[in-house]
């Protein structure tokens, strides 16, 4: 991948998102951008949307990890709120509860949540807003998430598709109807998801698979192309699971890769395999140039021999 030089740096660069003009950040956004390297090139912009600042406050009040002083607030690191138990407990045992649980399910926990939930949606929305408004007809656009933020970006994305200008994203125009292998505006790329783990939890009304809202969604907008996913595993990944819907607007393509990390012997990190993908030379590669061999049919990608597995 060829880019230009970054674009000097403007203060709409960054944004807090609030619930409101003086209410609480819930997260931020901010963007980068590099310049065509030469005539026939594309430019090319980041758009960084991220929701942890809210989460991060709550897991630190339920979990500890601040000790409140009559003078300051102290970052006390991992610490439990009863402090006796860091010693008893086994160095990788703190690790994998601290990183695994904790940080990493406590975000699961609170998306179900209907309030926290919104307010995750909130900014992963305001990101595709300003994506979706400074993107032209012939722009593609690369949506790439990780963990958590993968349910949280298509719930989001599907929401929307009730706007013609998020839906241009994902439709093509009449001009383009006779060109139906024409691949679409927007790919979605995920670093490990927990679909099937959240499906569990929710509210049996709302019980419903997020990729079949999303399918369902895009055949309301009366899309034209087919919504294309490559969803990334490591089997070490103890928060990832492969996704095997069979759905019409949707085309799902598993992408099997051992992540970089702490191993020993028959164990791997838990943590190292979930959060290491954007380390991953291969997951790079594939995020740039594609899987090695393009899925003819949805079906295709499902097979561990058609993806870039295990390398």
């Amino acid at each position: 991948l060829e880019v230009g030089e970054e674009a000097p740096a403007d203060p709409k660069d960054f944004t807090i998102i609030r619930t409101s003009d003086d209410g609480p950040a819930l997260g931020y956004m901010f963007t980068r951008s590099f310049g065509a390297t030469g005539p026939g090139h594309r430019a090319l912009k980041f758009y960084i949307a991220n929701w942890a600042l809210g989460a991060c406050v709550s897991k630190e009040q339920q979990f500890g990890g601040w000790a409140g002083t009559s003078k300051s607030e102290k970052l006390q690191g991992d610490r439990d709120f009863d402090s006796r138990l860091d010693k008893y407990r086994a160095a990788i045992n703190k690790s994998l509860k601290w990183s695994t649980i904790d940080w990493g399910l406590g975000d699961a926990a609170l998306y179900l949540s209907p309030t926290a939930g919104e307010k995750f949606r909130q900014v992963v929305r305001a990101g595709v807003q300003r994506l979706q408004s400074e993107t032209g007809p012939r722009d593609r656009v690369a949506i790439v998430s990780a963990s958590l933020g993968s349910t949280i970006t298509l719930d989001t994305v599907s929401a929307m598709l009730g706007s013609a200008g998020v839906r241009s994203l994902f439709t093509r125009s009449d001009q383009f109807a006779d060109y139906p292998k024409q691949q679409p505006r927007a790919v979605f790329y995920m670093f490990a998801n927990q679909f099937a783990l959240l499906t569990l939890g929710r509210p049996p009304r709302e019980r419903v698979n997020p990729l079949i809202q999303l399918d369902n969604a895009l055949k309301n907008a009366g899309a034209r192309t087919t919504v294309q996913i490559y969803a990334f595993t490591d089997p070490n990944d103890i928060l990832s699971l492969p996704l095997n819907t069979k759905l019409d607007r949707v085309s799902i393509c598993n992408v099997y890769v051992r992540n970089p990390g702490f191993t020993v012997g028959l164990f791997m990190h838990p943590g190292d395999a979930h959060a290491n993908y954007e380390k991953n030379n291969h997951v790079i590669a594939t995020l740039l140039n594609g899987p090695e061999k393009k899925p003819e049919t949805p079906d295709d990608c499902l097979e561990a021999r058609n993806s870039r597995a295990f390398p």
